[in-house]
């Protein structure tokens, strides 16, 4: 099977398609490149090329999204491991760490003091009411070096979030 990595667009897409709508299970590559109909050289060619990331770390990526969402519900860190499929509570908060540059803990907790706050602490300094934009943004950047980029964000939260 040959293929040119410029002519998988719709394959990655459809690969990006399945990770988001089953990340909270386990899957493989080989999974991911039965779907897409591609050899697994060529999805992980293809899709680096098209999303600048593998596949395992765009998976990465969903699930800590998606367990950031959960975090800023005041789900546990346990629970939100389980429920985006990471295969325990330790390798959840190495990746979460990696990510955000905040443990999974810590980004609860950021999110718990947000809504203890009321509307005026936000209109004295809006930066506590994008938390969530901001660490989306951090998931979502560029890949490279995120913990260094992401550590300077999450400083930069602690500073607005304690109003320095």
């Amino acid at each position: 099977m040959v293929e040119t990595v410029s002519a998988c667009r719709v394959e990655v897409e459809r690969t990006c398609a399945f990770i988001r709508s089953h990340y909270a299970r386990h899957i493989t590559l080989e999974e991911l490149s039965l779907q897409a109909g591609l050899s697994k050289s060529a999805l992980v060619r293809a899709f680096a090329k098209a999303k600048g990331v593998t596949p395992y770390r765009y998976l990465m990526a969903v699930r800590i999204s998606e367990a950031r969402r959960l975090l800023e519900r005041g789900v546990s860190s346990a629970e939100a491991a389980v429920e985006t499929g990471f295969s325990d509570q330790s390798h959840f908060t190495n990746y979460f760490t990696a990510f955000t540059g905040l443990t999974p803990g810590a980004c609860r907790e950021l999110f718990r003091q947000e809504w203890e706050r009321d509307d005026t602490a936000v209109e004295t300094n809006p930066a506590r009411g994008h938390l969530a934009a901001l660490l989306t943004i951090v998931i979502w950047g560029p890949p490279s070096s995120p913990p260094r980029c992401c550590w300077w964000i999450s400083s930069q939260w602690r500073s607005c979030l304690s109003g320095s």
